[in-house]
């Protein structure tokens, strides 16, 4: 007994092998306002961040008050 001798040729639940122009439509609809929508969250997320200086340590300012001198 093979495999090949018990193959059903028919499409399995849940995969269709005719696109309807309707549904392919509707899809594509779909796709552009799900793109739409995360390029708004993009957006608002990059314009709500609050960017500060940023923080320097102990060594790194007195490097650069020490390059900030006349001869240092």
């Amino acid at each position: 007994m093979s495999i090949l001798d018990h193959l059903d040729r028919t499409a399995d639940q849940g995969f269709t092998r005719r696109i309807d122009p309707g549904e392919a439509q509707r899809q594509f609809n779909l796709s552009l306002a799900l793109v739409a929508i995360l390029a708004l969250a993009t957006i608002t997320v990059a314009l709500t961040l609050k960017v500060e200086a940023p923080q320097f340590t102990q060594a790194k300012r007195a490097f650069q008050e020490q390059a900030l001198r006349p001869g240092g």
